[in-house]
């Protein structure tokens, strides 16, 4: 149920989006997707080491990039926990997928409710890409 040897409960999201990777990716990396998924006030560079703070008081460190597919995350919460998030996009022909993960949790209880958050996040991610789109679209015509 969710369980890995090594790394505690986890917990992954994905959702498809009609926009190529690099869109999605230039929305996730930028200051409006990084406050969505990292959380409020975060920013980050996007180099490997880099680090973060958020309103909610957890700080993060960059821990991997993958070839412009993958952000990887070390978080450390005000309780002194630390999970690992990762925001990932594949293409899937004309679409992309975009897949949300956070391994590290403790049981099946914070399991749901980080299932909860990602769902949310995801949705609002999506707004945040279609609305690039449109505004894309509107620079373009």
């Amino acid at each position: 149920m969710g369980r890995t040897r090594d790394a505690g409960y986890q917990i992954g999201v994905s959702t498809t989006l009609d926009a190529p990777p690099e869109a999605v990716l230039g929305v996730l990396a930028g200051a409006r997707g990084q406050e969505c998924w990292l959380g409020e006030g975060a920013r980050v560079d996007l180099e490997v080491g880099a680090v973060f703070s958020a309103a909610d008081g957890s700080t993060g460190e960059v821990r991997g990039l993958g070839r412009g597919e993958r952000i990887r995350v070390r978080r450390r919460r005000p309780d002194g926990r630390t999970t690992t998030q990762q925001v990932a996009v594949a293409r899937r022909g004309a679409r992309t997928v975009m897949v949300l993960h956070e391994e590290g949790l403790e049981s099946p209880r914070e399991r749901e409710r980080r299932r909860a958050h990602w769902r949310g996040v995801a949705h609002r991610l999506v707004g945040l890409v279609e609305e690039a789109a449109r505004t894309a679209a509107g620079a373009g015509g």
